[in-house]
């Protein structure tokens, strides 16, 4: 697992992201004009994943099953949803995810884009907290994840279904809905199977490893794309995914979709194909 200096340069490189999409989002206290202005920022409520990591398994389609569904002449199947097999199970049912992001997300550790943070079990929990929040401007982020079953490989999926709400409950209130998707490193292991890879599914193994990158990696995402609508800004023109010399595995993105970010064995889409949906992609091996 990442030690605490390296998650806190990470952490600081996210804020450091924040800065450079919102131009300065928040001033500092001790500027007095600062101390006169209200704090504009939103409240950010976070709807916490399941507490338990399960595998998700998608149907397998013919050829001509494929094409109708490409066509648009069919709805999507949809997967089904399993416990992970016993060998891959630990004594954290969500592999600690919900411990890392709220570490990542710790205000003491950063100057988010938010003025204040709940991180919330449930919806009914969600739903009563935002009824004391009459006009106030307000994000709302809904977590979820799973382990996909890609065959003779699983991959982590994590994501963020946020919505941006600008005074809540009046006759002002807007709305803007950003989704938010992480994938990691596939890892090579099949259900049918578990016990052959189960080192990889130990506490602190790779799978765990995944789990952490990901919490890290949903905090800026989160951090950038609030502190960026409020900042009413565009993605920015530049790099496209069709420039990237070893672009990522993704039937989502298209060639003209904008880079929005890169990193060592990282990048982030803005998926036009998908209306408000970023993704954030691992980078094949170069």
């Amino acid at each position: 697992m990442p030690t605490r200096s390296a998650a806190q340069k990470t952490l600081l490189a996210g804020a450091a992201l924040c800065f450079a999409c919102a131009h300065s989002f928040a001033q500092s206290p001790s500027d007095p004009v600062a101390g006169l202005s209200p704090d504009e920022r939103p409240t950010l409520i976070v709807q916490l994943p399941p507490d338990a990591l399960m595998l998700s398994r998608h149907p397998n389609l013919s050829a001509t099953q494929r094409l109708a569904l490409s066509l648009g002449l069919r709805a999507r199947p949809r997967d089904t949803i399993e416990p992970l097999p016993s060998p891959w199970r630990t004594v954290q049912p969500d592999r600690g995810l919900a411990q890392e992001l709220s570490a990542a997300l710790d205000r003491s550790q950063a100057n988010w884009p938010w003025r204040g943070l709940q991180l919330l079990a449930d919806s009914d929990q969600v739903d009563r907290q935002l009824a004391g929040l009459s006009g106030e401007d307000v994000a709302i982020a809904r977590l979820g994840f799973e382990l996909d079953d890609l065959g003779t490989r699983v991959q982590f999926a994590a994501r963020a279904d946020v919505t941006i709400v600008r005074a809540l409950g009046t006759a002002r209130e807007t709305r803007t809905r950003i989704l938010l998707r992480h994938l990691a490193v596939p890892l090579a292991a099949q259900a049918e199977h578990a016990q052959r890879s189960a080192a990889q599914f130990r506490a602190g193994g790779a799978l765990d490893q995944c789990v952490d990158s990901a919490a890290l990696d949903l905090s800026r995402l989160l951090a950038v794309m609030i502190a960026r609508a409020e900042a009413r800004g565009a993605a920015p023109a530049g790099r496209r995914f069709k420039d990237l010399a070893h672009p990522p595995d993704c039937s989502e993105c298209r060639p003209d979709d904008v880079i929005l970010h890169e990193e060592p064995g990282r990048v982030w889409i803005a998926a036009t194909r998908s209306p408000g949906l970023i993704l954030s992609l691992p980078l094949p091996p170069s």
